[in-house]
């Protein structure tokens, strides 16, 4: 089943326009009342993070600005007469972005994203001081350097005169809202991704926030997803006349996007990506009482939780290992990915900017062990792609604790998009049926379902598009469990003992 579309004459209104920042690209659709996409209504525009070896992941905020207005500028543009139906505007951005601004909104640093590494000794300090266990079970989330906690205690540290002078801290979608809207407003999802948010009380953590450099009127004011706001700067209201009644709902974060993109809603239904990073997430009514230490709880609305864990380097490291090794194209590829498992294929960390979970080291390196001679690069790719499969596997397992039913794994995102195949791997190690999403972006048609639930909550939206099924092999099982206890001991020796 195909992702839907619809021309804009059969394109039943309201419609919305959502726009997806990511880490590779910024990108906008038109969808229509039912949740399809506008025939020939798309923009994407490309950018890339800067990284450096001293752990630095860091982008430009002005520079996504400037690509956000002109994908409205180019989806006004295709929607023609049509753009006079667009009823809201909707954002989804990476999650753990952050950028310091003056009194005007103007950037004083660069982004930093949740893959800068370079806030890691903080993390230690923070581990030092504070209740570790205590801060996860109140906002879901432990120190980690992809979290604002240790990203304040940094630059403190680093930067003294750019956190004094600095005198709003936002994310990416809060950034662009405060230039178009001129209002400052964090959803609860985007919130919860910095690591700072009590996930029982829905506002910001008083106790850690005592704990950092910055104080809770330097945060934005924080809303449900379904609750908009309105009104155009008057200089964009001029530009977008056809926009100007329209409903903009405060940006929320990809991960929370992309189960919702994916149908991925119920406790029978996990959502994996597999895009830049890689991730295992289910969506749950209310909060849990307790967070598996390995996990985070995301609070993404005033009804429902985000429960999961997250790679670093998903399709970033299989890109980074195509390009360093000149593997062949995909087709050439194939019968190493289809292959069954073996003993002698390379036992793989994949850290090449760090863990998050279920260890949190994130300090951790990348490494390969178990080669020979014999080992080729067939071998290393093989090796790499059950490496993250082993690790997205123990995130399942944790995800499993509270939530055990799990029916299908839906699967998007662009590394696994391109290499298809992967999901066999991945059902093998995990252990349920993996779907393949067809949808191309889960996340903005996720980021047009929020909004369309307000805006036309009566439509019936029609279904996620999936594509092939990949069940688990019953003969591969012994071979992935033996894998996963090489990959436990390679970590345990390479990451988790105590130095010598």
């Amino acid at each position: 089943m195909r992702m839907e579309t619809v021309g804009k004459k059969r394109a039943e209104p309201p419609f919305v326009l959502a726009l997806d920042v990511g880490s590779s690209g910024t990108r906008g659709r038109l969808f229509d009342a039912r949740g399809r996409t506008l025939k020939r209504c798309e923009v994407r525009i490309r950018h890339q993070a800067t990284s450096k070896p001293d752990g630095t992941v860091v982008g430009d905020a002005e520079a996504v600005l400037n690509e956000a207005i002109q994908i409205i500028d180019g989806l006004l543009k295709a929607a023609g007469r049509h753009a006079e139906q667009i009823a809201a505007v909707a954002c989804d951005t990476y999650a753990s972005s952050l950028v310091g601004v003056d009194a005007r909104g103007r950037p004083l640093t660069p982004v930093f994203t949740y893959a800068d590494a370079r806030p890691a000794p903080q993390v230690a300090q923070l581990q030092r001081e504070l209740d570790e266990d205590a801060v996860q079970q109140r906002t879901g989330c432990r120190f980690h350097a992809s979290y604002l906690p240790a990203r304040f205690r940094w630059l403190q540290a680093t930067e003294p005169q750019t956190l004094a002078s600095a005198a709003y801290w936002l994310s990416l979608g809060e950034f662009v809202y405060v230039h178009l809207l001129g209002k400052r407003a964090a959803s609860f999802s985007t919130a919860a991704w910095t690591g700072l948010l009590n996930r029982h009380e829905l506002d910001w953590d008083a106790e850690l926030l005592a704990a950092l450099p910055v104080k809770a009127d330097q945060l934005s004011s924080l809303r449900d997803t379904g609750e908009p706001l309105q009104g155009l700067r008057q200089k964009f209201a001029r530009r977008w006349p056809q926009l100007k009644q329209a409903k903009w709902f405060p940006a929320i974060a990809d991960g929370y996007a992309s189960n919702i993109g994916s149908d991925a809603t119920d406790l029978q239904s996990y959502a994996l990506s597999l895009g830049t990073s890689g991730a295992v997430r289910v969506l749950l009514e209310g909060t849990p009482d307790v967070v598996p230490h390995g996990l985070w709880c995301y609070r993404v609305n005033r009804r429902q939780s985000l429960l999961g864990g997250a790679l670093n380097d998903g399709g970033r490291a299989v890109a980074w290992l195509r390009g360093l090794l000149k593997l062949p194209p995909v087709d050439g590829l194939r019968p190493v990915i289809t292959a069954p498992p073996a003993m002698d294929t390379p036992v793989v960390l994949p850290f090449l900017t760090g863990e998050r979970s279920p260890g949190w080291a994130g300090h951790a390196t990348a490494s390969f062990t178990n080669m020979d001679l014999h080992t080729d690069p067939a071998a290393l790719f093989r090796g790499l792609l059950e490496g993250i499969a082993l690790r997205l596997g123990l995130i399942a397992d944790e995800v499993r604790r509270l939530a055990p039913d799990v029916a299908r794994v839906v699967v998007s995102g662009g590394a696994a998009e391109d290499l298809p195949e992967w999901l066999g791997i991945l059902a093998d190690v995990i252990g349920a049926p993996m779907v393949a999403s067809l949808e191309g972006q889960t996340t903005l048609r996720g980021t047009a379902v929020t909004a369309l639930e307000v805006v036309a909550p009566k439509a019936e939206r029609v279904p996620a598009a999936i594509g092939d099924t990949f069940s688990p092999n019953a003969e591969h099982r012994a071979a992935y469990d033996a894998a996963r206890e090489r990959q436990i001991s390679a970590y345990d020796a390479l990451i988790a003992a105590p130095p010598a």
